[in-house]
């Protein structure tokens, strides 16, 4: 419980362990908008769990700690 799925994210323009982050994050929230409207997950990070509504929220609430903890 708790955990962040892994993610395959190419980091060519992330000079930072930081700035990798923000993009794991951006892509992530870009998964849960696709999930949350019901919208083609074609062009969006593959995840290994059904795109449902409670999903996605469980998944925002793991990245509001990510980014509370370790991008404010």
């Amino acid at each position: 419980m708790g955990d962040v799925p892994p993610a395959y994210v190419v980091v060519d323009d992330c000079p930072t362990p930081r700035d990798a982050l923000q993009m794991y994050v951006e892509e992530m929230h870009r998964w849960i908008s696709a999930a949350r409207d019901g919208s083609s997950l074609d062009d969006v990070i593959p995840m290994n769990v059904a795109p449902t509504r409670e999903n996605a929220d469980r998944l925002n609430a793991r990245l509001d700690l990510l980014k509370r903890e370790f991008l404010s």
